[in-house]
């Protein structure tokens, strides 16, 4: 297992990185390969390997997740009874997404073996995060204006914390996850620089400038105090929520507004296009994840810079994208799956880790309503080690 574990610390140190640590068009393919999903597939391979020498297979997590791999089979059956609508080259691609999905999960199952300590799980998370919005600043105060980027399929932002993500509204969501667990630590240990980091931290998710990210952080915060049975925080950070969105520093037009429409009809028009589609493919959807390739084929991307577009693949929404894209029944596992692991978490309810995964859950829920946050690669990587050292808790820690 050592080489499993120096992958998974290799891991860590590439993911602030985001999207300077990928490859593009693999292939020759239009699929993106983040450094972070092959460290993962070797990470979950070597384990694989090792656990099936030692015939030990069957005493493995794997067979306890079964929502799990009955949406990884829904989602390829669903991509099986699609498959005469696309060329052999869409299929591969719509596929990898699938296996993306599928190695996440390995991932996890691997390193519920590869914890010896969730406490360590948790402070590799608030480094990893820290990092992230380090960079942030540094993005931030050197280079503002991404407008160079929207050539390349990227959306123009201005004067917004993006980081390595080159995106605020991802960005926020692992500033979110990384204050959870600041905050759970500062509130533990009662060490300053806890709480100077849970400031900064709080104070980055706020220069994104992502109306998905304060809502995530907001009920992500609830969630926490619902646990602490404190409502009084729970008003008290509606407040410092209001009063922060007041006063943190706006750039001109459009995008700093809080209260910008743009946005918000794009998202209108991309939900009312996936009911479109799942109308007209409500038991199995279309194919996971065939998304791009219908938007085209109803006219919903632009003929000549739908493989450019770097959103064309999904919906702002994980949750439409799953019921696009698998049908009714595919939500349905989904769903199963969901609940699953809150469950899992709930029995943990008493320890850190099972609070700070279930604030996670919650504050990645409402995100995932306005992006699809449950697909990125860099959120499905965190989830993993999250809900992996939770896992690790025994149900009966108090």
């Amino acid at each position: 297992m050592k080489l499993a574990r120096a992958l998974f610390f290799l891991f860590l140190v590439i993911f602030p990185f985001g999207q300077l640590a990928k490859l593009l068009n693999i292939f020759g393919l239009s699929f993106n390969l983040c450094f972070i999903d092959l460290l993962a597939f070797l990470v979950f391979l070597i384990w694989l390997l090792e656990k099936t020498l030692k015939k030990q297979i069957s005493k493995t997590s794997f067979f306890k997740f079964k929502p799990t791999i009955l949406f990884l089979l829904v989602a390829s059956v669903s991509l099986f009874l699609n498959s005469g609508r696309f060329e052999v080259g869409e299929l591969m691609i719509s596929s990898l997404y699938l296996l993306r999905f599928a190695i996440y999960f390995g991932f996890f199952l691997a390193l519920i073996d590869l914890a010896k300590s969730s406490e360590k799980f948790l402070n590799y998370l608030l480094a990893i995060g820290t990092g992230f919005a380090m960079f942030g600043v540094l993005q931030l105060g050197l280079w503002p204006n991404l407008k160079a980027l929207e050539t390349i399929g990227w959306d123009p932002h201005f004067y917004r914390l993006t980081s390595t993500f080159l995106d605020p509204n991802f960005a926020g969501l692992i500033l979110v996850f990384t204050f959870l667990i600041s905050l759970v630590s500062f509130l533990k240990k009662r060490k300053w620089k806890f709480f100077f980091l849970t400031i900064f931290l709080f104070i980055c998710v706020f220069l994104t400038q992502s109306r998905s990210s304060l809502l995530a952080l907001f009920f992500g915060i609830s969630i926490f105090c619902f646990f602490k049975l404190n409502l009084k925080a729970i008003l008290l950070a509606v407040i410092v929520l209001a009063v922060g969105a007041s006063l943190v520093p706006k750039p001109a037009g459009e995008g700093g507004k809080f209260l910008r429409t743009y946005s918000i009809n794009a998202r209108m028009v991309g939900y009312s296009n996936a009911i479109e589609v799942i109308k007209d493919n409500l038991l199995f959807g279309v194919g996971f994840n065939t998304y791009r390739y219908i938007q085209r084929d109803y006219g919903f991307l632009d003929k000549t810079s739908w493989k450019e577009n770097n959103a064309g693949a999904g919906i702002d929404s994980s949750l439409l994208l799953v019921l696009a894209t698998t049908g009714i029944i595919g939500l349905i596992a989904f769903l199963w799956q969901g609940v699953f692991f809150i469950k899992l978490a709930w029995k943990r309810k008493t320890s850190d880790e099972g609070i700070i995964f279930l604030s996670s859950a919650g504050a990645l829920l409402i995100h995932s309503l306005f992006v699809n946050s449950m697909f990125y690669p860099w959120i499905m990587g965190w989830m993993a080690v999250l809900l992996a050292g939770t896992a690790q808790i025994k149900e009966s820690k108090r």
